[in-house]
């Protein structure tokens, strides 16, 4: 997917939106200071449209579960 920057407030908040025939995904990524370094929130909604929207409870089930992967995996990486 090829994303587009909808929203950008340097250095604090960025909103990336892709959009394929059925779904738009919505990102945002903000960062805030914290002690010696940073806390970043990354939300992502998926929205679907049609005949997709059935899907929509399963689908996000899924997202939710690779994006708790992702966190853990850039926990894993950022806290050493």
């Amino acid at each position: 997917m090829w994303y587009e920057i909808v929203e950008f407030d340097s250095p604090r908040r960025v909103v990336l939106e892709a959009q394929r025939p059925g779904f738009v995904s919505r990102d945002t990524i903000t960062v805030e200071p914290a002690g010696n370094g940073s806390v970043v929130h990354y939300d992502a909604t998926l929205a679907f449209s049609g005949f997709g929207r059935l899907f929509d409870p399963v689908m996000q089930r899924i997202f939710n579960r690779v994006g708790a992967r992702a966190t853990l995996g850039m926990q894993t990486a950022l806290n050493p």
